[in-house]
């Protein structure tokens, strides 16, 4: 799912101090790796706007996936001169035909096959051709 994350941490000098400052998890930073394609810190008003761009970029890469940018809460509320950079005209990958039909073999010719969809089948709209390709193949789907 391409979901932007912000979220604060605490200032640059007590992260993963131990110290609990407002909210301070063991390594907030790492604990968001864990479910995220990506993510960074920013200390610094000036940086905000690189992350924010450079968490589109990986948001809407090859796989959509989340991302999460973490904000020093000394950064909020100041201001600094940055450059907002446009948006990227970079396209999705699509896939080339002998892939497709080299894919299609290898299924055709797979033995105990089952699909497991994820929720991209679902929010792509891909219901219909899901259930062609299961009855096609003769084999269960889950999720």
């Amino acid at each position: 799912m391409p979901i932007l994350h912000l979220t604060t941490d605490v200032d640059p000098e007590f992260r993963n101090s131990g110290r609990g400052d407002i909210h301070e998890p063991k390594n907030q930073l790492k604990m968001f790796e864990s479910i995220t394609a990506w993510n960074t810190f920013v200390p610094k008003p000036s940086g905000v706007s690189g992350a924010i761009y450079e968490a589109f970029e990986h948001m809407n890469s090859e796989r959509l996936r989340t991302v999460d940018v973490e904000i020093a809460t000394t950064a909020l509320g100041k201001s600094d001169d940055v450059e907002i950079q446009s948006p990227s005209s970079k396209s999705r990958h699509v896939p080339v035909a002998d892939t497709i039909a080299q894919a299609a073999r290898l299924l055709a010719a797979a033995e105990r096959l089952v699909i497991l969809a994820g929720g991209g089948a679902v929010m792509g709209g891909a219901e219909v051709e899901l259930i062609e390709l299961a009855q096609t193949l003769g084999t269960p789907v889950t999720t």
